[in-house]
């Protein structure tokens, strides 16, 4: 590849860039810093919610590349219950149509 850091940018400008991929190119290019910042990317994709709501492969994933680039994880709050949304169930209650036998 004749220009591989312009290639690596085009690719980290799409909308549903996969930060992890990047992260490893970027690495593999030698850039560090835009490693590190495509890896935190991917990182706080992965945390989600929080422990224990996470995408957990890609989770591994990103905290296997942090130790790669010898750069500590960020660390990022645990799922908390009280900040979730809260949605108005039942909306649908199908119970009294099947005691009647509808």
């Amino acid at each position: 590849m004749a220009q591989p850091e312009q290639e690596a940018q085009r690719l980290a400008e799409a909308t549903d860039a996969d930060h992890l991929s990047l992260a490893e190119l970027w690495l593999a290019i030698g850039d560090k810093a835009q490693a590190i910042k495509q890896a935190l990317a991917a990182y706080k994709w992965a945390w989600s919610d929080g422990e224990p709501y996470v995408q957990r492969w890609e989770l591994n994933q990103a905290k296997a590349l942090f130790q790669k680039l010898a750069t500590p994880e960020p660390d990022l709050p645990d799922y908390d219950p009280t900040t979730a949304e809260r949605f108005p169930w039942p909306l649908y209650n199908p119970l009294p149509m099947l005691r009647d036998g509808q």
